[in-house]
């Protein structure tokens, strides 16, 4: 006699246990347990994700992209796993790649400040500026308040677009939000360099 459902329960506890770990963090020890997870239920897409996020915070990059892949491959509505895999492959310099995986992260309905942010970076990376100055006023439409949408959008009115006074207002206003963001401060410092104030 054999309990079929016997490698789920496995699967599940496994799963368990390597959600403590990730939590903890002890991405090493979460990235054993979602390994044993996959290996009882290879289509159990939550714990491919999870077992790509332990491995993209240790640097892992290659892994993680495998695993978010097979993910999305047992469940290809889940968006949290494109925007995953997207920002895998730009750390890895694949930006085409990333930019098809975050249209497929909106598509299954991701549209948080920080999907059309790192669709502004990507689009920016591959020369497409038009759309990079539309994802990030998308970005700021969704979190008026996020200090890098501003400077990113700042940055690229004032230097790309040629609109000075609008890439100003947000460099300005990147800088209330977040005085001692590095980034923050060196678009800021563009703006002041070009008026003649440093």
């Amino acid at each position: 006699f054999f309990d079929d459902d016997a490698p789920h329960a496995r699967a599940e506890l496994a799963f368990e246990r390597g959600r403590d770990h990730f939590d903890a963090p002890r991405y090493g020890e979460a990235v054993s347990y979602f390994e044993q997870s996959v290996e009882q239920k290879h289509d159990f897409a939550d714990a491919h994700y999870y077992l790509g996020l332990s491995q993209h915070r240790q640097g892992r990059y290659e892994g993680a992209c495998d695993a978010f892949s097979m993910a999305v491959c047992f469940a290809p509505q889940m968006g949290s796993a494109y925007v995953a895999l997207a920002r895998a492959e730009f750390t890895k310099g694949e930006v085409r790649e990333a930019l098809h995986s975050i249209e497929r992260a909106m598509q299954a309905g991701e549209r948080g400040a920080d999907v059309y942010k790192l669709r502004g970076e990507l689009s920016f990376e591959l020369g497409n500026m038009p759309d990079a100055v539309h994802s990030y006023r998308r970005a700021l439409a969704a979190s008026p308040d996020d200090a890098l949408a501003h400077t990113s959008l700042g940055y690229l009115l004032f230097s790309q677009s040629a609109d000075y006074e609008a890439g100003a207002w947000h460099l300005e206003r990147a800088v209330e939000l977040a005085p001692d963001d590095p980034i923050v401060l060196c678009n800021y410092t563009v703006l002041l360099m070009h008026r003649g104030e440093l």
